[in-house]
């Protein structure tokens, strides 16, 4: 299981979503290329490379496959489907599903 979801981490999909602004006044997406802002009806996709190797959310070794990793290594009532639905999503849905939509 450490293994499937350390290998969708780093090799998920370039477009993991596409969503619609439904935030009534809009918001700033910040990048190192500038700042843009979306305003309320406009459609974007979201890529999940980007975010499965950021370095502040998954460390350093972000680029680097390690089915050990301690977000994989949690208790299993912590990384079960069935138990992250009951907890009313207690368990922080990114680091569970890599795919969060």
């Amino acid at each position: 299981r450490r293994a499937v979801l350390e290998t969708c981490r780093v090799t998920a999909h370039s477009i993991g979503a596409v969503r619609t602004v439904m935030a009534p006044e809009g918001f700033v997406i910040k990048s190192t290329m500038g700042n843009h802002r979306v305003l309320p009806g406009e459609t974007i996709a979201l890529a999940h490379i980007p975010s499965n190797l950021h370095e502040p959310d998954w460390g350093a070794t972000a680029p680097v496959y390690d089915p050990r990793r301690s977000e994989w290594m949690s208790p299993r009532k912590e990384r079960d489907a069935d138990s992250f639905a009951s907890t009313g999503g207690a368990v922080d849905e990114y680091k569970f599903t890599t795919f969060s939509q």
